[in-house]
């Protein structure tokens, strides 16, 4: 499991960036941030308002690093999606272990409609809460049109055998 070593303090005022690397706390542990610490950070200058492809694709790529094997595999990306600010967070197996679920989110705090791609599916394709507790069947295809409000979190499962 990978944690991100970045921090997320900062502030600007009268034109100068502060930008807090360590918080000195002593509670609920005052031993809590004692020792040497490392810290990630970077600096995004950008043109446009904050957005899924100026600010958060590229703070994946800085907080997750890719992960590099040997070989090549010529194929097409497991699923994508049509919009850049429906951001693809986790595919996983499902709790009951007969497929796999993927969680999305909507990161600009807008409505938007979607198209969903899966290079494949199985025996059954659902909209899920957050427990996988099935709230709607989709159609089973390829392609899966969906609505998500401002920052709306789904879950779709696909289930390899009923």
């Amino acid at each position: 499991m990978r944690f991100t070593d970045c921090k997320y303090g900062v502030s600007v005022e009268n034109g100068r960036i502060w930008l807090s690397l360590h918080k000195g706390g002593c509670c609920p542990d005052y031993r809590g941030d004692k020792g040497i610490h490392e810290c990630t950070y970077a600096l995004l200058p950008h043109n446009s308002g904050f957005g899924a492809e100026a600010v958060v694709q590229p703070a994946y790529e800085l907080n997750i690093a890719p992960i590099v094997m040997p070989g090549r595999k010529d194929m097409e990306s497991f699923v994508t999606v049509d919009v850049p600010n429906v951001i693809v967070e986790a595919v996983k197996p499902m709790e009951d272990g007969n497929g796999y679920a993927m969680r999305l989110y909507e990161a600009e705090g807008t409505s938007v409609r979607t198209k969903i791609h899966l290079t494949e599916t199985g025996e059954k394709v659902m909209l899920t809460n957050l427990l996988e507790e099935e709230i709607e069947t989709l159609p089973d295809e390829k392609e899966i049109a969906l609505e998500f409000k401002p920052f709306e979190i789904k879950t779709i499962c696909v289930s390899m055998n009923e």
